[in-house]
């Protein structure tokens, strides 16, 4: 197999965007939020493929994937509004909340991290 996984140390390479509409991701990205905005993670990622998601607003941003909650401690359900625990939607509404997602191809699943 020719293809080298990506980790968390390639994202000097990762492509930012500043998000003001709904986005879908195509590979390792920075985002940051500047509006009410959905995000889906890539329906085809590739194993290690990462998302990093920065509110810089109080607005809503809601991202939803295949995605596991395996740190409770950083994704609290009263302050990120998880609408159930482990669940396939990320909801955040509080301003310099961050997100850190990660695709993990032996899971099948976006890890919340």
């Amino acid at each position: 197999m020719s293809y080298v996984p990506q980790s968390r140390a390639d994202l000097a390479t990762a492509t930012p965007y500043t998000l003001t509409s709904d986005h879908t991701t195509s590979g390792t990205e920075i985002l940051r939020c500047a509006a009410d905005v959905d995000i889906i993670l890539n329906p085809a990622p590739k194993d290690r493929e990462t998302v990093v998601m920065y509110l810089a607003t109080a607005n809503t941003v809601n991202i939803t994937g295949d995605i596991r909650i395996y740190s409770a401690a950083l994704y609290n359900i009263a302050q990120f509004n998880i609408d159930e625990f482990g669940g396939s939607t990320l909801t955040f509404n509080t301003q310099h909340a961050t997100a850190h997602l990660m695709y993990v191809r032996d899971f099948e699943e976006w890890l919340a991290i």
